[in-house]
């Protein structure tokens, strides 16, 4: 999927960065209307390789964004 599903943008997200040996490069805890925004923000870091999506309270994950 090249989008964001809706279902994130109405809740609070955690967005975690890794670089390709697993170790967090970025974090960021954010209201699910800025995802884009802060996917961006996370990529430009050239350490971080992939993302995965939480929400914030409970830590279910939701997803990986992959770098193109």
């Amino acid at each position: 999927m090249d989008r964001v599903p809706e279902l994130l943008r109405a809740r609070a997200l955690s967005l975690r960065g890794f670089d390709t040996s697993g170790m967090t490069r970025e974090t960021e805890v954010i209201d699910g209307t800025r995802v884009e925004e802060m996917i961006a923000r996370i990529f430009s870091n050239p350490e971080v390789s992939y993302i995965h999506i939480h929400n914030a309270a409970a830590g279910c994950y939701h997803g990986r964004v992959e770098r193109v």
